[in-house]
């Protein structure tokens, strides 16, 4: 269920980034070493507290060694849109 103030693309994001992150065996402090990217920015973005901008999110994707940044709201979007998808359905019926 979606948090009061939370958007599931932000929180679908931010779990593809840590996961990404974490498979690659990173801390957040390399992570924002590696992207420029403040330390406090990554884990309010990991939490779903913040929405990415798009510079941003190629720093960040150049931190975790994507040569696609777009993928990580690629991953993200498939999270979310089956559950968009069921609430479209649903108000066809």
């Amino acid at each position: 269920m979606k948090e009061p103030g939370k958007d599931p693309l932000d929180i679908a994001i931010g779990i593809t980034i840590r996961t990404k992150r974490n498979r690659l065996g990173l801390t957040i402090e390399q992570l924002a070493g590696y992207s420029d990217t403040e330390v406090s920015y990554i884990s309010e973005i990991e939490n779903g507290k913040r929405n990415i901008s798009t510079q941003k999110l190629m720093n960040l994707a150049a931190g975790l060694n994507l040569d696609d940044p777009t993928i990580l709201l690629k991953e993200a979007v498939k999270d979310v849109y089956p559950s968009i998808r069921e609430k479209l359905d649903e108000n066809r019926e």
